[in-house]
């Protein structure tokens, strides 16, 4: 027993004793990643802390941050670390970022370590991840639903990931005739939404409620808490959630719920280890999460994990061999520079913008003999890698297409053969190129789109006399027009200035009328509309001002009316027969189809997605969809009834020259163009990884932006820009509303004004010993037709004889004694001192006498307290027989 013992600390004493007594790690975090980070610290720090070994090296860390997705911060940050001679790099999390750290490592054979999910089942090279494989956790889900005995259930997910973690589902689901049903979670789509549907699809089918929720830590307990806002919560509901990170979740809102929630967890928190992290965490100073109270998540642990588990590899390494330090490596070793440089066979194909021949009268010879983005870029990197080349164009002009044998064609080819060193063209980067040559990092980013002639047709509506207004504007011009016309006969009837003598001669009448009828006011208001004078004139201040602020309402409307119909009238609209490759699919007029060879053909052949198989299934069905060139499919699309897919890099290209074509919807997949190299047979390939390099460099300094602007914008480029900016909308309310604003303000006026004349009328009044024109004379509109008597002096009061009238038929009666009512509820709130008299002017038939409305105005005239009221009441004239007048006074102590 004792010599065991001896030999094992004999043997790490040797261990210790071979490593260098410094050795860094080096750690690249997301901005957001404080949590691992920390974690990264915190396993440094427990080991260097370790008082069981005596003799042990000491772990520095190097950390750098870099920005989520930013691949060239990402190569400057780990190229800083390969240079400080680090014996491993950890990090980052974002995937493409990590794909790209870990092509570096490999090239300089430095470690690279990672703790996130990924979905590739393989995982080469010098990286190794920590994070349990997808398929592995895709089956332990699996599982447990067997386990759960559930056989009708559905799948909620979160992204494009989500789907490919949850294939195990779909996979089990057919051999065990499961019922699945699929939901997607989207940012633009409110969560409740979803479950609102999922909620009335479980009540149609009838089956019990059980979920599996697939969604990431950072929306988790927004979406349980939308699906309680509808009733998904509840105990009626069974939820499997796929989160490693469910435990640090706070469930207190949910814990009424009587809702079964279940969920996986990778940290034993019942271990040391874990105590001492989540304790010193909690104590740190920018912990940004409360106390750590709910634990701490996967992916941080893994990160401790993971510093430990390589520490304990360097602590084995080379028994009782000494270890050298760390050497330091460079991201800058790729083609050697010299006096004259390395001469490099760059093949091309030829394809404009690309690659093309110089137009040119004299006759040229070797590189001089080309131009294009691709000659621009390849001059580029050979100043900075200080090599020459030589250009060649591919015999076949293909790209490259695996033959039945295993060969490849076009620039891959010649790649693969040797004939070529590098190949730079548009060469979309895909998995298959991949494994037969090397790529670079990518130089452009593109993906298919579709390519189709515009079509333009001319306005010939019915109703294009409406388009330059919309329905909103068109519904508010309507209620204005009845709206002003409303309140402008208010104010010209309030107003005494607008009562006037209609025979100016004869001073000595008291018959006044007032133009500013209903009819009269809608009449005038629809002539201003149409910018036709009409008859009326206003004089009082009021209706002056109400007639002024109409008259600048309608000046606006009709002019921004003309204006913008004459804009429709003239410019063409464009019309797409479909805006979407949905829309292309399902209908049958339009044929589409790509380049019989290329990835854009791969890409339909090799799709799982159903609407993609659809679209191969019809194209692969005619052949003469498919075209050799893509200038032959241009032209077909010329011809019409022809939908051509192409990269989107292209169709900028094309669209930007002729104004015919154009492209229609987004894009269906993300690619990018790199440069191929021939693959290396083992270690790194140094040409790869220094045009790589060099990529970046002119990425970082704009010269890749500049080139693509050259020969996109600059030659050629740009004619179709200003026809495309002829874009005729139509006006809303945004843009005449103020009009609208302007209108009421001034009618609001006009109102003011006309209460305010009133009022001084009305004190005008108030002198007993004044002739004065009773109220109802000013309201009431009177017949020219009349007869004379002279005034009387009866009490002191002076009066006055009323009209006999030989037509009475006046629409507007019923509306008149309202206002006659209105007008004596003013009289009354304007509390006159000592005296008001009323003179009043009934105009009755004999089936009017008992009216309703003529009751209540004597109602009110005999309610008036502490005033003397003189009342003229003509007896019932009708046209064949006039009756005399007949005075009655009333006097109210």
């Amino acid at each position: 027993m004792f010599l065991r013992v001896f030999v094992v600390v004999s043997v790490l004493v040797v261990q210790v004793v071979a490593l260098p007594k410094l050795i860094r790690i080096g750690g690249l975090f997301d901005t957001e990643d404080e949590e691992q980070e920390l974690a990264f610290r915190l396993a440094v720090e427990f080991f260097n802390r370790n008082t069981i070994m005596r003799r042990k090296p000491e772990i520095v860390a190097q950390i750098e941050r870099i920005n989520t997705g930013d691949i060239y911060d990402a190569n400057k940050k780990v190229c800083g670390l390969l240079e400080m001679g680090v014996a491993a790099i950890f990090g980052p999390q974002d995937h493409l970022t990590s794909l790209h750290v870990g092509s570096i490592c490999d090239e300089v054979e430095v470690p690279h370590i990672e703790t996130r999910w990924d979905y590739k089942n393989k995982r080469d090279g010098l990286s190794i991840n920590l994070h349990p494989f997808p398929n592995v956790l895709s089956e332990s889900f699996v599982t447990m639903v067997k386990h759960l005995g559930w056989q009708n259930f559905s799948l909620v997910y979160e992204g494009n990931y989500g789907i490919m973690r949850l294939q195990n589902f779909l996979k089990e689901a057919e051999k065990n005739k499961w019922g699945v049903r699929l939901y997607s979670l989207d940012d633009s789509i409110p969560y409740r939404k979803v479950f609102w549907n999922l909620r009335k699809d479980f009540q149609i089918l009838q089956v019990d409620h059980k979920i599996v929720l697939d969604v990431g830590r950072e929306i988790l307990f927004d979406v349980l808490k939308q699906a309680q806002q509808v009733g998904m919560v509840t105990e009626h509901q069974q939820y499997l959630i796929t989160s490693l990170d469910f435990h640090t979740i706070d469930l207190s809102d949910f814990k009424y719920a009587k809702c079964n929630l279940t969920g996986f967890r990778l940290v034993q928190d019942s271990h040391n280890d874990y105590y001492q992290l989540v304790e010193t965490m909690a104590r740190r100073p920018y912990n940004y999460r409360k106390g750590l109270t709910n634990g701490i998540r996967a992916k941080t642990a893994l990160m401790f994990d993971a510093v430990n588990l390589f520490i304990s590899a360097l602590i084995q390494l080379d028994v009782g061999k000494e270890v050298e330090d760390f050497p330091t490596s460079s991201c800058f070793g790729g083609v050697k520079k010299g006096t004259d440089g390395t001469s490099l066979v760059n093949y091309m194909k030829s394809e404009k913008p690309y690659v093309m021949l110089v137009n040119s009268s004299e006759k040229l010879q070797g590189n001089d003999q080309y131009e294009g983005f691709c000659v621009d870029l390849i001059e580029e990197l050979s100043k900075i890698l200080n090599f020459k080349y030589e250009i060649c164009l591919v015999h076949d002009e293909q790209f490259g297409k695996k033959k039945d044998n295993g060969e490849w064609t076009g620039v891959i080819g010649e790649v693969m053969k040797g004939k070529a060193d590098m190949a730079v063209a548009g060469l979309s980067i895909n998995s298959k190129r991949e494994n037969a040559v090397d790529f670079t990092l990518p130089f452009m980013n593109t993906g298919i789109s579709i390519l189709y002639q515009k079509p333009t047709t001319k306005i010939t509506t019915l109703f294009s006399f409406l388009s330059p207004f919309s329905a909103k504007v068109w519904t508010y011009l309507m209620i204005t027009i009845i709206g002003g016309s409303i309140v402008t006969f208010l104010v010209g009837r309030l107003s005494p200035y607008e009562w006037i003598n209609p025979h100016p001669c004869r001073q000595d009448d008291i018959v006044v009328e007032n133009t500013f009828n209903l009819g009269n006011t809608f009449w005038f208001i629809i002539g201003s509309i149409m910018q036709q004078g009409s008859d009326l004139v206003p004089t009082a201040f009021s209706t002056r001002t109400a007639t002024t602020f109409w008259s600048f309402f309608t000046l606006i409307i009709m002019s921004s009316y003309t204006a913008n119909l004459a804009a429709f009238l003239t410019v063409e609209r464009t019309i797409y027969p479909f805006h979407s490759a949905e829309e292309l699919a399902n209908q049958k007029k339009i044929k589409y189809g790509c380049l019989e060879s290329g990835t854009t053909k791969g890409f339909f052949e090799e799709s799982k997605h159903p609407l993609y198989k659809q679209m191969w299934e019809t194209m692969s069905s005619d052949p003469s969809n498919f075209v050799k060139k893509s200038h032959l499919g241009k032209e077909k699309v010329k011809q019409g009834n022809y939908a051509f897919f192409m990269e989107s890099t292209s169709i900028e290209y094309l669209s930007e020259r002729e104004c015919d074509l154009t492209q229609i919807g987004g894009l269906l997949d993300h690619k990018g163009y790199g440069i191929a190299t021939k693959k290396a047979i083992s270690g790194k390939n140094e040409l790869s990884a220094s045009l790589s390099t060099g990529i970046l460099i002119l990425q970082e300094r704009g010269v890749l932006h500049a080139l693509k602007h050259k020969w996109w914008k600059q030659k050629g480029g740009g004619m179709c820009t200003i026809k495309q900016s002829n874009i005729v909308r139509e006006l809303t309310l945004d843009n005449v509303g103020g009009v609208f604003a302007v209108l009421i303000l001034g009618l609001g006026v006009s109102v003011v004004v006309a209460f305010v004349e009133f009022r001084w009328k009305s004190f005008q009044w108030e002198n007993p010993n004044k002739a004065a024109i009773s109220i109802l004379w000013v309201l009431a509109r009177v017949r020219k037709q009349s007869a004379k008597h002279p005034a009387q002096n009866v009490n002191g009061l002076r009066t006055w004889s009323a009209s006999e009238v030989y037509d009475s038929r006046y629409t507007g009666m019923l509306f008149l004694r309202m206002f006659v009512v209105v007008s004596v509820l003013v009289v009354e709130a304007m509390a006159l001192p000592k005296l008001i008299r009323i003179e009043t002017l009934l105009l009755l038939k004999q089936y009017q006498k008992n009216h309703w409305s003529n009751q209540l105005f004597f109602w009110f005239l005999r309610k008036q307290p502490q005033k003397s009221i003189s009342m003229h009441r003509v007896n019932r004239i009708l046209p064949s027989s006039p009756a005399p007048r007949e005075e009655t006074y009333l006097h109210h102590p």
